[in-house]
């Protein structure tokens, strides 16, 4: 669950980023946004994945910030 009206950044937070993938289309993911010194990181909880730099504007990266979210435990 996210709040769309909640954009205001805060390092660290979990929010619903637009992320380009592979081919070029936003897709929306959840990960940990820190502020970098071109732009952002995005963080993913899992250490599979490494972060990502993005040199995109808050305001065209932003979706919301995340309020809820529920994992599966069946699977860890």
């Amino acid at each position: 669950m996210l709040d769309r009206d909640d954009r205001e950044f805060a390092n660290g937070k979990i929010f619903c980023v637009n992320d380009p993938d592979d081919t070029g289309q936003y897709v929306s993911a959840v990960k940990r946004v820190q502020r970098w010194e071109k732009g952002f990181v995005l963080i993913s909880d899992p250490p599979d994945f490494p972060p990502k730099v993005t040199g995109f504007d808050w305001l065209d990266l932003c979706v919301g910030r995340v309020i809820w979210m529920w994992r599966n435990t069946e699977e860890l």
